[in-house]
Formats: structure tokens, C-alpha cells, sequence
């Protein structure tokens, strides 16, 4: 293996490529990348096992050849050199790392040694999306996906594909939230996969680029996205996301709307004195107007704001975690939202008004039951 090529191509593709790594594994092989030589063009490659990721580079190539490498090391030597170029050579078991009058030595791993294999072994489905819509989808739903692990269903992203609609869905179980887009892509097969948490935390990273379009390809047990010069590569889970339809109300009457920017203000302003435990934030709500009230009775706070909406139905008290209201209410685009109740303990269905064209976007939210509600 022996190549030249921009010290500072080689730095941004390992450092992308070494954020798949884990910090600590019983597998200390997993420490490093793996370079693969062939052909025209260089491959940097890093897995934990459920997760690969692939960067390519240009080069000029004198031998053809692999080698495993520690990542970290590698890294912060490259971050030290000077812009140029710089020349990189396999030397028995050691990899060696050439410019101007400085030579670098590092240790390696054969490439028989280390841990890659091709994850995708039968594609089922393809299609493609302008990145900016996908990492939009993925930035309306993803803060959604619960971060308990024992929940493993819960615990990633479902993508639905279905004719000329896709869908991505994530619950924790005390929210919802779901964006149907229409594509342009053409017709795709019915299917739907769930992506783990931790795949659409490298997936919004390899996503801030200026690249236009992003490939999916679905195999069995795997999904792997394209995007210019880098390949992520993942397992799914293979629990079965709840039903999600089968929660979606259907008859909630009582309709509220408001500016979100004055509900947004004034929920953050009564969170800050409501209980740590429960975020309990009260909604009093009658024609024209919405109370907002909390209390931490350990500090002696209380908060009491009105605030004016466009409400039609009997009036009603529920309650919310305002941390939960807060997060859906950010990930609104519009002016103004649409909020649709049933009763203080049924699920609530929160929308943007408008609606963006050629998509449904909406998030559910479980009421807190209130202290009077309880026993």
C-alpha cells in the first residue's frame, strides 16, 4: 500500500469516519480504520460492529493494499501536519506517514484481522431524496425516539415508504410524532424499516453538506445511505414498532389555536417554577383565552399567565410536561398551531397551521393528570 494524497482530504474523511468508533469496546480492534487502496481511489472505513461508515478520497496510487490503523492516533498526528500533501506507505506491520523532512510511524492490523464485512448482503429496495427534505424529516420526528434502552421498540426511527410517500414516525411512549411527505421520486414498494437512535445521530451529521441528493438502499436487516463521498451503513432493529394509527385520535372537538410564539413564551416562563419531577404545567381553557399555572410548592413558586387563543368547545383543565409541550412546540414551523383535545386525560393532537404543501406533520402529546384528577 503506497499512495499520496491532500493531508486534508485524509483528515476530514477519518474524522468523519471515526465518529462511528465507540470510545470503549471489549473489542479493541475497533479502535482503528480500516484504508483500503484499489482501483483510483482510496476507501476510509470504521465500524462498531452495528454501524459502518465509509469515506472516500482521491489519490495518487503506486501500490494497491489494505491496512488497519488506529483511528484516534492517526487523527490527531494528521491535525499537527502542515496543509500539502502527504505521502502514506505500508512498511511491514507499521504504517508510515511521510512530509517534508517529517517521517511517522504507527502500528497497524492486517486487513484479515479487522472486523469489516459488507453488512448489505441483498438489497430489496432503492430510492432517493434531496438531502435537505430528508435531514428536515429526520429533524421533525427524531426528537421523539425514546431514550430507554430496555424499550428497544421505541428506541429508533421508523421509515415508511409507500408509493410516492415517505414517512418517518418515533414515540417514547408520552408523545408522538409523525411528517408524511410526498416525494418525486418514483413509485416505491411498500416497506418499512426502524433505524436506531444512535444510526440517525451519525445520518444528521453525514447530512450537513452541501450534496443535493441522498440514496437509501434497504436490504434484509440492514439500511445504507449515500451521500457524496460517504456510506452509512447500519443494522435495523428488529422489534416491531407499535401501531401507531391505532393511537391517532379521531374525535377530539375541542380545538385550540394560538400564535406559537406567545404559547412557546409563555410556557417557558411557567416552566421555569413548575415541579422539577412532574414539569406540571396546568391549561385552564375557555372562549378566547387560555390560563397557564404552576407551582413547586419546595421553593414556594407559582407562576399565572393568560394568554389570548381561538377556542370552540366546553371548557376544559389539563395538564401538561412542559418539557414535552416545549420540544413539540419548537419543532412547529408555522405562526400560528392548531391543538385538538378530547378530555383532560385523552391524548391531544397538536398540528402547525398551515400545513406545508404536500405533507402531514402533527405530534400527539399524553396529558399529566392533574392532583384533583387523582385517587
Amino acid at each position: 500500500m503506497d499512495f499520496t494524497c491532500k493531508k486534508n482530504e485524509l483528515f476530514e474523511v477519518l474524522g468523519n469516519v471515526q465518529s462511528v468508533i465507540p470510545g470503549r469496546s471489549t473489542h479493541p480492534v475497533l479502535s482503528n480504520v480500516l484504508i483500503i487502496v484499489e482501483g483510483e481511489s482510496i476507501k476510509v472505513i470504521g465500524t462498531d460492529l452495528d454501524v459502518t461508515m465509509e469515506g472516500k478520497l482521491t489519490a495518487k496510487i503506486r501500490k494497491e493494499g489494505a491496512f488497519a490503523v488506529p483511528a484516534k492516533r492517526v487523527f490527531e498526528l494528521l491535525r499537527e501536519l502542515a496543509e500539502g500533501e502527504v505521502v502514506v506507505k505500508r512498511e511491514e506491520e507499521r504504517l508510515s506517514i511521510v512530509q517534508g523532512a517529517g517521517k511517522f510511524f504507527v502500528s497497524g492490523v492486517a486487513k484479515e484481522d479487522y472486523p469489516y464485512e459488507n453488512m448489505m448482503k441483498k438489497e430489496e429496495i432503492r430510492f432517493a431524496i434531496p438531502v435537505k427534505e430528508f435531514r428536515r424529516m429526520l429533524a421533525l420526528t427524531s426528537f421523539a425516539i425514546s431514550v430507554d434502552t430496555h424499550r428497544v421498540a421505541l428506541s429508533g426511527l421508523l421509515l415508511k415508504t409507500k408509493e410516492k410517500e415517505i414517512t418517518t414516525v418515533a414515540t417514547d411512549g408520552h408523545r408522538l410524532t409523525l411528517l408524511k411527505k410526498k416525494t418525486e421520486a418514483p413509485n416505491i414498494e411498500d416497506y418499512e424499516v426502524l433505524i436506531p437512535v444512535r444510526t440517525i445521530t451519525h445520518l444528521n451529521k453525514m447530512l450537513d453538506t452541501e450534496e443535493e441528493l441522498l440514496d437509501i438502499i434497504v436490504g434484509e436487516g440492514n439500511v445504507r445511505f449515500c451521500v457524496g463521498k460517504y456510506v452509512l451503513t447500519s443494522r435495523l432493529i428488529k422489534e416491531k414498532f407499535p401501531d401507531y394509527e391505532q393511537v391517532i385520535p379521531k374525535d377530539n372537538t375541542k380545538t385550540l389555536i394560538s400564535s406559537r410564539n406567545i404559547l412557546v413564551s409563555a410556557t417557558r416562563r411557567a416552566a421555569v417554577l413548575s415541579n422539577p419531577l412532574t414539569h406540571l404545567l396546568r391549561f385552564a381553557i375557555s372562549e378566547n383565552k387560555a390560563e397557564l399555572s404552576s407551582s413547586d410548592y419546595d421553593i414556594g413558586g407559582e407562576a399565572y399567565e393568560e394568554i389570548p387563543v381561538e377556542y370552540s368547545g366546553d371548557p376544559i383543565t389539563i395538564g401538561f410536561n412542559s418539557s414535552y409541550l416545549l420540544e413539540v412546540l419548537r419543532h412547529i414551523e408555522s405562526d400560528e398551531i392548531k391543538i385538538l383535545m378530547k378530555n383532560s386525560l385523552s391524548a391531544v393532537l397538536i398540528v402547525p397551521l398551515p400545513q406545508m404543501e404536500g405533507e402531514e406533520y402533527f405530534s400527539i402529546l399524553m396529558p399529566l393528570r392533574l392532583p384533583e384528577e387523582e385517587g
